[in-house]
């Protein structure tokens, strides 16, 4: 009995070499969430800077288009982004560029009773997540801005006037 015994306790005390498969699945599940969650953060961080960038570009075609109206006296806004470029208001030309989102700007003149020079700022920005956060910060950026969220799309109305 005691030859078996010790026997017993020889087989028992094997040493193990190298990681069972359950150690090694939960390795494997380990680096799999960092990752995700690398992936997720670095996805979050481009977004807030396309959006940051977009709004910037939407500004500088607003800045502009304003300063196109002042000096020529126009009653409507340069809805051709490439005289704004090409007449020395804007450094760029949005006309030929995409935004962060792939899309393209476009402007637009607004008619209204006032005779005030509105005019808006439209792009498409190809997810509405994207498209309601941006017309929440346009919302409160100004009195002379108005959002609009439609169809993927934001709609910047800029009222130099008011």
């Amino acid at each position: 009995m005691r030859r078996i015994n010790h026997i017993m306790k020889k087989l028992n005390h094997k040493k193990q070499k190298g990681l069972s498969m359950i150690e090694l699945g939960l390795v494997f599940t380990v680096i799999a969430v960092a990752i995700a969650g690398t992936l997720y953060a670095y996805s979050s961080v481009k977004n807030a800077y396309n959006i940051q960038q977009t709004n910037t570009e939407m500004q500088l075609i607003a800045t502009a288009e304003e300063a196109y109206m002042y000096d020529s006296q126009a009653q409507g806004p340069q809805t051709d982004l490439n005289k704004l470029h090409t007449m020395g208001y804007i450094d760029q030309d949005f006309s030929k560029t995409n935004s962060p989102f792939g899309g393209t700007y476009s402007v637009a003149s607004v008619s209204d009773t006032d005779n005030e020079r509105q005019f808006t700022i439209a792009l498409n920005v190809h997810d509405t997540g994207i498209c309601q956060r941006m017309e929440n910060e346009w919302s409160h950026a100004s009195a002379m801005t108005k959002a609009n969220c439609s169809d993927k799309t934001i709609t910047i109305t800029y009222n130099p006037k008011s």
